[in-house]
């Protein structure tokens, strides 16, 4: 789906909950620099990590915004908690995997608690697919 489509929808949604939103729309090449100005309330973002450790997401969406460490530099809504700041750095030095699990579910189900973030809509790219089979030869 456009993107721009999707905004409208989430802005007519809002309408309706009395949230009146002044949509502004841009192409990607002006929107990512708009978007490190943190130059809206709310702004669309799509993240898949690259690293696929969830701790990648909130490094970058939900830690404390710091300049000097870009730590929270997605982080839009500038929420800051540092005590899971802490908690995601911790988990990222244990070896203990089902406590490491642990550590970071506890991140997410606290950022969920704080309504860190609203998510809005999900959406998924799937990759590349091939269709095999596998025949036997007599």
């Amino acid at each position: 789906m456009n993107d721009a489509k999707i905004a409208q929808a989430v802005a007519a949604m809002l309408a309706r909950i009395n949230i009146t939103v002044d949509l502004k729309t841009l192409p990607k090449a002006q929107y990512w620099p708009e978007y490190d100005n943190r130059a809206a309330d709310m702004m669309m973002i799509g993240w898949h990590a690259d690293t696929e450790d969830s701790a990648n997401f909130f490094e970058f969406l939900t830690f404390c915004p710091d300049a000097d460490s870009g730590s929270g530099q997605y982080n839009a809504g500038n929420y800051c908690n540092p005590e899971l700041d802490a908690l995601v750095d911790k988990a990222n030095v244990e070896t203990d995997l089902d406590k490491r699990a642990a550590m970071l579910q506890e991140v997410e189900q606290r950022l969920y608690d704080d309504a860190a973030f609203i998510r809005c809509t999900g959406r998924t790219s799937p990759g590349p697919a091939r269709r095999t089979s596998r025949s036997s030869r007599s």
